[in-house]
């Protein structure tokens, strides 16, 4: 289970080109967020239809909830990254959106993507030594992820980093990290 992962310290070693100090040993704390992410995305457009939903989300945040993310961007797109609590939020608010008709008589929800995949967040953090710059880290745990193949994407804050995988390809992910990376589990 991924909960029964924890964090975890994985430790660098290399080269003078990696960002090892002095070719010693660099910890870096990856932590398995417990919630399932989902990815949700509107127009502006349908900003008001939706906006008391976000607000909602922000202002009054599920119990439980860990993780939320709001992006606005010029391309005339809003997204938000959920956990499974603020997910429930967005189901329910989609049930008491009244349905559109169109000119055929159909009925159509109102226009909001959800990614049809489950996502999982790894934290990213400097371990107790440090040593690496934060793009540093960033590209050594993606270069590791993209050699496998495994789809990624990052979001940072002021003060840590996620790594978002696919939750079905978790197990393989932190196998992957775990080859490449010395692994001590706390």
């Amino acid at each position: 289970s991924m909960a029964a992962e924890g964090s975890w310290h994985a430790s660098f070693r290399g080269s003078s080109t990696d960002c090892t100090p002095n070719n010693g040993k660099m910890d870096v704390l990856l932590r398995v967020l417990d919630s399932h992410l989902s990815l949700v995305s509107f127009s502006r457009k349908d900003h008001g239809m939706h906006m008391w939903m976000v607000t909602r989300m922000i202002i009054f945040p599920p119990p439980l909830s860990e993780f939320f993310t709001y992006t606005e961007t010029r391309d005339d797109h809003i997204s938000l990254i959920v956990d499974q609590a603020r997910m429930s939020c967005i189901n329910k608010h989609l049930k008491s959106i009244p349905k559109r008709r169109e000119a055929s008589g159909k009925h159509h929800p109102p226009p909001l993507q959800i990614c049809p995949y489950q996502w999982v967040g790894i934290q990213v953090n400097h371990g107790r030594i440090g040593g690496c710059s934060t793009s540093q880290l960033v590209a050594h745990v993606s270069q590791c992820l993209a050699a496998a193949r495994i789809p990624i994407f990052y979001v940072s804050t002021l003060s840590t980093d996620y790594v978002l995988v696919r939750r079905s390809q978790v197990a393989l992910a932190l196998k992957k990290l775990r080859d490449r990376f010395n692994v001590i589990i706390d």
